[in-house]
């Protein structure tokens, strides 16, 4: 990761965890990964010697690597059980996993946006369905 002089952070994505609660699909835990949260208020962010500042927190990506892994955040602690509980909503994947999508919305303005992001899925789940369905 690198700091930019405008105090923007820029990542370059390895792996990510990405959340299942409250999320269609991928691209929705993209979106809410890559959502902008004002600092304002009493959240407001502590620059060292210019004190409380209004500010926006972000992600967004200088790049993608070949093979991009996703974590799917499946679990979450419930306080009131004590427990971890899986979280079995509903969630859609695309084959073919476009992160170009909109514009290049997840890539920082200073990305090459020659680079092709486009991925097709590999799950040994999808694989074995593919192989049942044939048979």
């Amino acid at each position: 990761m690198r700091r930019n002089p405008k105090g923007n952070r820029n990542r370059s994505c390895k792996s990510n965890q990405l959340d299942v609660k409250g999320c269609r699909g991928v691209y929705a835990s993209f979106d809410k990964y890559a959502e902008v949260e004002r600092l304002e208020g009493d959240n407001k962010y502590h620059a060292e010697a210019h004190g409380l500042q209004d500010a926006k927190k972000g992600v967004l990506y200088n790049d993608f690597p070949h093979v991009l892994q996703l974590r799917l955040k499946r679990f979450e602690y419930d306080f009131t059980s004590d427990t971890m509980v899986n979280i079995n909503n509903r969630y859609e994947f695309p084959l073919e996993l476009d992160l170009d999508r909109e514009n290049g919305k997840y890539l920082s303005p200073d990305a090459d946006k020659c680079v092709r992001n486009l991925y097709t899925l590999h799950s040994d789940a999808v694989e074995d369905k593919e192989e049942r369905e044939r048979a």
